[in-house]
């Protein structure tokens, strides 16, 4: 199968490889039905991701220079708190065993629960956190399909 691309060239010629996917969107996302035996691995699949995403937010937070804004902890330390919120680390769980659907659809689902809820907010600022929300969601994304964000190794 070949896939034809046409653009703005940035060079001369014609380039032939293999196209790797470096980002993906939340319309993207696959879906796939699992049998009852695949319910469980997929649970822990996600389980770790969270967990690894857990991690990658508290290494971060432990690494914030001295000098640093004190918005920065703020910021990561709402990150941590909304990872551990059974609305984003255990609902896409009960949606894999009640829809036997993978992690990333199950995720998915749950997160576009969330930001219409948040769309429904009056305040501004509140309605705001669905940005905090998106970003959580999006780490747990990256580290479900294998691509783990990149630690800062300084700010």
């Amino acid at each position: 199968m070949s896939i034809i691309l046409h653009g703005v060239a940035i060079g001369g010629g014609i380039a032939i490889g293999r196209a790797h996917l470096i980002s993906r969107s939340m319309d993207d996302v696959p879906h796939y039905g699992l049998e009852d035996a695949e319910i469980a691995p997929e649970m822990a699949r996600f389980d770790e991701a969270v967990r690894v995403t857990r991690k990658e937010l508290e290494m971060l937070w432990g690494s914030i220079p001295e000098n640093a804004p004190a918005e920065l902890g703020a910021f990561l330390s709402l990150h941590i708190m909304l990872l551990g919120d059974a609305t984003i680390s255990r609902e896409p769980r009960e949606i894999i065993a009640q829809q036997h659907c993978n992690a990333e659809w199950a995720l998915k689902l749950q997160c576009d629960a969330l930001v219409s809820q948040f769309d429904a907010i009056e305040e501004g600022y509140l309605r705001e956190r669905k940005n905090d929300v998106l970003q959580v969601v999006e780490r747990i994304f990256k580290n479900l399909d294998g691509h783990s964000l990149q630690l800062l190794s300084s700010w």
